[in-house]
């Protein structure tokens, strides 16, 4: 039987009620609908089993493309506005330095002091503007990765799920072989979801 652990996870958060209404369906299997490693891969193939495991897999695909489409979506945005603040703060930076200031207090003895207090406040902003996109682009996440790297990954995800559900839409009925390389194809594409999304909040 091919796992289901990471299907019943992703389904238990992005739509639980249809989770609670297979257990409802079929109570004898409750304990295979529960979050966690019991709904792990088996030996056996029992059909009926394997039946429900490709219906929970199917019914969680909708759910994973629209959290690749949610979470992509934030990080665009977020990704644009970090653009937009780090051209600025490249602007400040460069007129903070700019050596025409420099020869402006050379020129008129008297501007001196404001230059200098213009010079340190735009080079205080553009630093804070800095900080900002830094913030914004999220870092470095525990794996390493940045948030252009997981929008990008997200993208992929979101096809690979889209693809799966043309997968399935051509499957042969009764076909439990090509049933059960579904199922653990979605299960894979779930377990991926989860860890990349569980490192950005």
């Amino acid at each position: 039987m091919p796992p289901i652990d990471e299907i019943v996870g992703l389904l238990n958060e992005t739509s639980p009620r249809v989770l609670e209404h297979f257990r409802s369906e079929h109570p004898e299997f409750r304990a295979l609908l529960q979050k966690g490693i019991i709904a792990g891969a088996r030996k056996d193939r029992n059909s009926e089993e394997l039946s429900l495991r490709f219906r929970v897999a199917e019914s969680v695909l909708e759910g994973a493309i629209a959290r690749c489409q949610n979470e992509s979506s934030r990080m665009r945005q977020r990704l644009k506005t970090a653009d937009r603040l780090q051209l600025v703060s490249q602007c400040l930076t460069f007129a903070a330095g700019a050596s025409i200031l420099s020869t402006i207090s050379k020129i008129w003895a008297a501007a001196e002091p404001a230059i200098k207090l213009f010079s340190g406040i735009t080079a205080l902003v553009s630093g804070l503007l800095m900080l900002i996109v830094h913030n914004l682009e999220g870092g470095k996440s525990r794996r390493g990765l940045g948030m252009l790297d997981r929008y990008e990954k997200l993208l992929a995800y979101q096809s690979r799920g889209e693809e799966l559900a043309q997968e399935i839409k051509i499957r042969a009925n009764g076909d439990l072989s090509s049933a059960v390389a579904i199922v653990r194809k979605i299960n894979a594409l779930c377990s991926d979801i989860r860890r990349l999304t569980s490192l950005y909040v």
